[in-house]
């Protein structure tokens, strides 16, 4: 719980670097510049969702699974 503390000022601190460093919102840039069929910008939405899904999965999914499965609460294969 303390820890917390100290991660969201860090992590939005990190979120204002680089929105700094890319001279805007990543979001914002990649959803505009989708609807101009900018090859970067399909690049940065697909690499945002990419990373994301990757990230889902390593810091909670695959962590909260192999919780439950050594509380000995084996859930149903979902994926």
């Amino acid at each position: 719980q303390g820890m917390t503390l100290v991660k969201i000022p860090a992590g939005a601190f990190m979120m204002g670097v680089g929105g700094v460093t890319a001279l805007g919102c990543t979001i914002g840039q990649g959803v505009t510049g989708v609807s101009t069929l900018s090859v970067g910008s399909v690049i940065a939405i697909v690499s945002i969702v990419l990373f994301f899904v990757i990230g889902f999965f390593a810091l909670l999914a695959i962590p909260m699974r192999r919780a439950i499965i050594a509380a000995g609460n084996v859930p149903p294969k979902v994926l």
